[in-house]
């Protein structure tokens, strides 16, 4: 398997956090892409913001509501759908990511509504 695409050294962590998100896998099969991925899921597990990647076309959009920045969507010039990723801390407090399809996504948000009307 190729290694990921490198980030210039002119390019942003933005950058980098969209390089390694277009991973084959995992986000984190690539040992430099585990800096800037950990970095990223600690800003969106602490209500940080999406980061940027000026000039790609590349846009990272958090689903919001129940789900704060834990659910977001990344999506690329010409892409039909997005593809979302659902950030969480497992039992050992490690950060995990799983990517989902649109389905997927429907299904968790009505899950949410559901269990926030019980509220």
């Amino acid at each position: 398997m190729a290694a990921p695409a490198r980030a210039d050294d002119d390019n942003t962590y933005g950058c980098e956090v969209i390089l390694c998100l277009a991973t084959p896998g995992s986000p984190l099969t690539y040992a430099e892409c585990v800096p800037p991925i950990e970095k990223f899921f600690a800003s969106l597990l602490t209500g940080g913001g999406m980061p940027t990647c000026a000039g790609s076309g590349i846009t990272m959009t958090p689903a919001g509501g129940n789900f704060g920045n834990q659910l977001f969507a990344v999506s690329t010039p010409g892409q039909a759908q997005p593809t979302w990723y659902y950030l969480y801390k497992d039992f050992n407090n490690q950060v995990q990511v799983v990517q989902l399809s649109a389905d997927q996504v429907q299904q968790l948000q009505a899950w949410a509504q559901m269990l926030a009307a019980d509220l």
